[in-house]
């Protein structure tokens, strides 16, 4: 069987499932997958240091902190202050989330 009745068998499947006007709106693979949370207001390290482990227990995988890139004075928000927790899955460790 050729490359191309794969795909054509592939595509006919997904067809059955889903109903696509054209090919090139059928997804092939999913490539990242990005988990992130963040706090607007009354944000403290100690709820960061929560959902980063809280993060790495789901993923298995280590979190890092998104710190923010300006300065607000409304939100009390220096620049450079930890504000959120994200983990990007990628290849191996995106298969086994899944």
């Amino acid at each position: 069987m050729g490359l191309a009745s794969q795909n054509y068998q592939k595509y006919n499947k997904l067809n059955r499932c889903f109903v696509y006007k054209n090919v090139h709106q059928i997804p092939f693979t999913i490539e990242k997958l990005t988990l992130f949370y963040t706090l607007k207001k009354n944000f403290s390290l100690k709820s960061l240091i929560r959902f980063a482990s809280l993060l790495e227990l789901i993923t298995g995988q280590r979190a890092y902190f998104i710190r923010s890139k300006k300065s607000s004075a409304f939100l009390k928000i220096r620049k450079g202050s930890p504000s959120g927790v994200k983990v990007t899955l990628r290849k191996n460790s995106l298969l086994f989330f899944f």
